[in-house]
């Protein structure tokens, strides 16, 4: 389907001197396009497996071992990282546990030494006297 449009006027296309003078090429130069050069051949690879590029015969146990050490490796840090999802927040709450623990203990021995020191203390006072 063509559709017909208006074009916009256009000037008529100025004719150049046969020897290019006043164009933007010099006097010894021609346009930029040339006569048409030949084609540069360019090299078709050998498909794989021809004589000259024997297809490399690989065992099928070196294959298994290839597979089975990338994926050992990808196994081995997928573990890593669930573990450490995992293990980060339960040793986080076991240690605040801990914590709340020894607090309570070390509360309870403090106000024990202090009990102590204070019974020591009146033990060495005289009764019903203030000390000297």
């Amino acid at each position: 389907m063509r559709v017909g449009l208006p074009l916009p006027a256009m000037a008529p296309p100025s004719p150049l001197p046969p020897d290019f003078s006043g164009s933007w090429w010099g006097r010894d130069e021609g346009p930029a396009v040339g006569a048409a050069h030949a084609p540069v051949p360019v090299p078709i690879p050998q498909p794989i497996g021809t004589a000259a590029n024997p297809p490399v015969s690989v065992s099928e146990d070196a294959v298994v071992e290839r597979v089975l050490a990338a994926l050992g490796r990808q196994i081995d840090q997928q573990f890593e990282d669930r573990l450490h999802e995992v293990m980060v927040p339960a040793l986080a709450r076991l240690t605040d546990a801990l914590m709340a623990e020894l607090r309570g203990q070390l509360s309870s021995s403090l106000r024990q030494t202090v009990r102590d020191a204070v019974a020591a203390e009146l033990a060495r006072l005289p009764r019903g006297g203030s000390p000297s």
